[in-house]
């Protein structure tokens, strides 16, 4: 499939199951408490994540460094795999593993949040991957 025709596919598949979801099913998590989900993203989705998203602004020594918005010059700041929110600022900065350790809890809560949303939907690995890359 080409790429044009497959985000189409996407948008219609995420308006098709956004439509069908009502608001009382949304879920959200405690502040601090870790998603738990059946479905788990595969290491080549892990590997998608990675090639699209990049782990910006390593400095020589080793560390990586929080970066502002390009578009805004400030908020959100970013650090690591794409990591944004509270503490993430100027000044920010964390290990690799920190950032890997980051964009793993990162993608435990959108694959948790993405299974929510399918309702039981089936889908393939690959594209339960594609719908965490893409959340």
């Amino acid at each position: 499939m080409p790429p044009i025709a497959f985000v189409a596919a996407l948008r219609r598949a995420f308006e098709t199951i956004s439509s069908q979801i009502p608001e009382a099913r949304v879920e959200t998590l405690p502040t601090g408490a870790t998603p738990t989900s059946s479905r788990q993203i595969s290491s080549e989705g892990i590997a998608l994540i990675k090639r699209f998203e990049g782990c910006a602004r390593r400095r020589a020594d080793g560390m990586v460094e929080a970066y502002p918005d390009p578009g805004t010059g400030g908020a959100p700041w970013t650090i690591g795999w794409g990591a944004t929110g509270h503490g993430i600022g100027p000044g920010t900065i964390w290990t690799q593993q920190q950032c890997d350790y980051r964009l793993l809890q990162d993608i435990a809560r959108h694959a948790h949040e993405v299974e929510l949303a399918l309702a039981g939907a089936p889908t393939s690995q690959h594209e339960f991957d594609a719908l965490v890359s893409f959340h």
